[in-house]
């Protein structure tokens, strides 16, 4: 089989699978998945197109896709009834080599009996001579002392006779083998330890709290199994946690399996997904059966341990409890959801006309959409890790993603195509974005660094050094002279980035700063932090205007709209807040989202979002703030 094996998924129904498969076998292996979890007596033209069309994509005549269906059911129908054959032929030897066992055992037995008997009248006289001779051979070495050492070594030789030789002194053959058989049933039971407690034999489980160990962990009220596996390779681990584990505690159990931070999802037995929020919050999903999402955690910090029951209203399926207001009058509702990632979505962006919308997404993958009704207009796909950062350049050409890949990547926007692979980066690439002329990019790493490319060679212009830590933010000034940066050392810096270095830096935020953007007339800086707190910077005095507060959780992006005159923000409380900027004065609460808000995008009066709930939302700007 040519390349290598990738993680890929299936929808069915309602309910997702991800394996690792080869990505041109992956129709042959949709149509034995859907023979495996079809439960219809009958399958339908209609059910059959129905599903294939939830994972691929294009055109596909439902004649065909039958005709590949019974195809591949009759192939597992063969394939089933050589197993069975297989079985039956085994078991019939199987049968008959336990016959030959047992008369060969009841032959042992009985010639074992016979030996026991004469045993015992050998020990006998045997004990008497030796016993006799004992004091004769004491007398005669009592003056070379070598009896001690005598008595050492058949002291020694009697302790390595065989358990079951001494046996045969107080128990028959058949008491002995019975009592043997009882302490082998014994050591064998995967379900005693030694203090008759549950326990498992298997080194791959393991559990957060070592004292529940009674009965299974992932039978209890707020306990589940995870299977945690290891992308490219068949290789997994289990482990089971608290329904309410932090993120910290999670990925010290994976570290503990793994030896380093591998794992950012999950997926249970049942197929639900489990996926970590970033730095400190582990969340789970229940897919219903009619794919509706339900969330069942969300732990930001150790919580008590809730009721197992998926659909009640426990403490931690709630939505956190952010400052809604309105100043217009009733709560701004979006104005259309848009659907088709098939995973969190971190970044969006209109074009520069504001008809399309652009996303990028944990599913790998980009999507161009209409800003008028949300259909589909584009997909892009090459990316080796999840999609982190995306922007249209200005002449609507193009556009450039970022990945943790280690790479970005430019593309056609009409046609899907790769223009080129920006490498160089040697970690996570968190954002990048094009110059306002769009002859240059920038990108921000994991590896401390940002660099500027050429957009028209892929070339690297200038690497930019002096964060401590990884780089999560970056963006040219509105002159396209500068560049600002923000890390994860809590630090913004302005770059000359022609010359590589770095002529101002901002101190100010007490945790991770995730996004900072200019001001539109380049005199001051945005920045939004974990923290939980929003920053005005101005530009020339290198001093703090002003901290904005009122989301109750680490906020994820911040921009300005309206030529400056307000703060679109969004955070961890799946709200998206508007302020005003000369007062700081929060002016609008955005809330529909059903997770974290990772990022927020503004064209005149269209507002769009994204968040962990796989989903985009269009929303009007407040037709009050104006």
């Amino acid at each position: 089989m040519s390349g290598e094996k990738q993680q890929l998924k299936f929808i069915m129904g309602s309910r997702k699978f991800t394996y690792s498969g080869y990505p041109e076998k992956r129709e042959q292996d949709f149509f034995e998945m859907f023979i495996k979890t079809n439960k219809s007596p009958e399958v339908t033209e209609e059910q059959l197109a129905q599903c294939y069309g939830q994972n691929f994509e294009g055109d596909h005549d439902p004649k065909e896709l039958m005709k590949m269906y019974e195809k591949e059911l009759k192939k597992q129908e063969e394939k089933k009834k050589k197993k069975e054959d297989k079985k039956k032929k085994d078991g019939d030897g199987e049968k008959k080599s336990d016959k030959d066992k047992a008369e060969e055992d009841e032959r042992s037995r009985k010639k074992d009996k016979l030996d026991e008997d004469g045993k015992h009248s050998r020990s006998r006289s045997g004990r008497r001579r030796r016993d006799s001779s004992k004091g004769r051979r004491r007398r005669d070495k009592s003056e070379d002392g070598g009896d001690d050492k005598r008595r050492r070594r058949r002291d020694s030789d009697d302790e390595q006779q065989p358990q079951s030789s001494r046996k045969t002194f107080q128990f028959s053959a058949q008491k002995t083998e019975e009592i043997e058989s009882f302490i082998s049933s014994v050591l064998n039971d995967d379900t005693l330890d030694e203090g008759g407690q549950y326990t498992s034999r298997s080194d791959e489980i393991e559990t957060v709290s070592p004292r529940m160990q009674d009965p299974p962990l992932s039978a209890r009220p707020g306990y589940v199994q995870i299977k945690l596996a290891m992308e490219k390779t068949e290789v997994f681990k289990m482990i089971n946690v608290q329904r309410t584990i932090t993120f910290d505690d999670m990925m010290n159990e994976v570290e503990k399996k793994w030896k380093n931070r591998l794992v950012l999802s999950y997926e249970d037995e049942e197929g639900d997904i489990i996926e970590v929020d970033d730095d400190d919050t582990l969340q789970m999903f229940f897919e219903t059966s009619d794919g509706k999402k339900l969330k069942m955690l969300c732990a930001p910090e150790r919580a008590k341990m809730v009721d197992d029951a998926l659909t009640e209203q426990t403490t931690a399926q709630q939505a956190p409890n952010p400052v809604i207001k309105s100043t217009g009058g009733e709560p701004q509702k979006e104005l259309k959801t848009i659907t088709g990632h098939t995973a969190a979505i971190y970044s969006c962006c209109f074009n520069p006309t504001g008809e399309k919308i652009l996303s990028g997404s944990r599913d790998r993958t980009l999507r161009i959409v209409s800003a008028r009704d949300g259909s589909l207009k584009q997909v892009f796909k090459g990316h080796g890790g999840y999609v982190l950062s995306c922007d249209y350049s200005p002449n609507d050409d193009h556009i450039v993603s970022a990945s943790d890949d280690k790479t970005c990547r430019i593309w056609q926007a009409n046609t899907g195509k790769k223009v080129a692979v920006l490498k160089g980066h040697t970690d996570k690439v968190y954002c990048t974005q094009y110059s306002p002329n769009g002859q240059h990019i920038v990108s921000a790493s994991c590896d401390k660094t940002c660099k500027v490319w050429s957009s028209e060679t892929g070339l690297r212009i200038s690497t930019l050094r002096g964060h401590q830590l990884a780089v999560f933010s970056c963006g040219f000034s509105a002159s396209g002279k500068h560049v600002v940066s923000a890390a994860d050392d809590k630090k913004l810096k302005i770059w000359d980035w022609k010359e590589g270095t770095d002529f101002a830096s901002f101190n100010g935020h007490n945790a991770t700063v995730w996004s900072v953007t200019f001001s539109p007339d380049d005199k001051y800086l945005l920045s939004a932090s974990m923290d939980h707190e929003i920053k005005l910077w101005d530009v020339n005095t290198r001093k703090e205007i002003r901290t904005i507060k009122g989301h109750p959780s680490p906020i994820h992006h911040a921009t300005f709209a309206k030529d400056g005159k307000y703060i679109v923000s969004c955070a961890r409380d799946w709200c998206i807040m508007i302020w005003e900027t000369a007062t700081g004065n929060l002016m609008e609460t955005l809330s529909g989202h059903h997770s974290t808000v990772y990022h927020t995008a503004v064209y005149q009066d269209l507002l769009c979002s994204c968040s962990l709930d796989d989903t985009l939302k269009l929303w009007q700007f407040p037709k009050h703030l104006t």
